[in-house]
């Protein structure tokens, strides 16, 4: 029986290494080709840009920015340019989109760190300005609508509370509280016993830092909620905001007669878990650690 030749194995292989590599250089040179397309395209895009030739730029570089540029920063530049141009030939909702696109791109990074004209980068900059300043506008127009759609609701059905907390949350989000504190008084008002309205009202004053004005509220909490059964949870957070309001404005002394009448409704696991910032818990722990040592001194004497 004959041996077949080991040559005709290794020169299989190498033809197909031959290949491989081939195909592989191919597709290396290929990138590199295809890189240096799109480049190209941007850099003619920019040229015409900076000419004033913008529906130039704008052919050159919408091609160019689907390409493998490489660089994250070539691309916003590309946004950047196109955003102008689409401007200047009144394509506002394009140049809005690239403008997105081109902030997108950058993150919180700083548009000054692209090499790009300064000419360029301060028409971008009124670019974003008008935008900024054209949808203040359109939410300015939107919240007013909204509001006094809110406003002929309530005065036909005077009775409906939820109205008058949607109202309250509209004013909060546009940071109108003068407005938001007048609808919340309008609902106690009318229904002295609408316990939320109170926190609500309570929370507005104190955030402010009006500690007097938070403390009727919260107390009016505990006197309307005395001969009726309450959500817990809202009785430990508006006894919460009592203690701090009292605390904070200097009144220790009292703040520590006060907690000995909410201790039920604040049990350290529950001030952990609660909806307050870290300093309102540090504040609240002191409160609690003070109480427990007087307690101590007086059961000691």
């Amino acid at each position: 029986m004959k041996k077949e030749c080991p040559f005709r194995l290794i020169s299989i292989c190498t033809i197909a290494t031959i290949i491989g590599l081939m195909i592989f250089g191919g597709a290396i040179l290929y990138g590199q080709e295809a890189h240096l397309f799109y480049l190209d395209l941007l850099r003619k895009g920019e040229k015409s840009f900076l000419a004033r030739n913008y529906k130039d730029a704008i052919r050159e570089l919408e091609i160019a920015i689907f390409g493998p540029l490489g660089e994250r920063k070539l691309r916003v530049k590309a946004y950047i340019y196109l955003s102008i141009s689409h401007y200047y030939l009144e394509n506002i909702e394009k140049s809005e989109k690239h403008l997105k696109d081109a902030e997108n791109l950058m993150g919180n990074e700083e548009f000054t760190s692209l090499e790009i004209a300064k000419s360029a980068l301060s028409e971008f900059q009124e670019l974003v300005n008008y935008f900024k300043r054209i949808r203040i506008q359109k939410e300015g127009t939107e919240e007013l609508a909204l509001i006094k759609a809110l406003e002929m609701k309530i005065k036909s059905d005077t009775q409906n509370t939820a109205l008058y907390f949607e109202l309250f949350e509209l004013y909060r989000k546009y940071n109108n509280l003068r407005a938001g504190k007048k609808i919340l008084n309008k609902l106690i008002k009318k229904n002295p016993s609408e316990v939320k309205g109170y926190y609500l009202l309570g929370i507005t004053y104190y955030k402010e830092r009006k500690y007097k004005d938070a403390e009727k509220n919260f107390v009016k909490i505990f006197e309307v909620t005395e001969n009726i059964r309450i959500d817990k949870n809202l009785l430990g957070e508006a006894g919460a905001y009592l203690l701090l309001s009292t605390y904070l404005q200097g009144d220790r002394k009292r703040a520590l007669m006060l907690f000995a009448g909410l201790m039920n409704y604040l049990p350290e696991e529950k001030i952990s878990s609660s909806s307050l910032n870290k300093k309102d818990k540090v504040i609240l722990q002191e409160i609690i650690e003070t109480y427990k040592r007087k307690s101590e001194t007086d059961i000691s004497k």
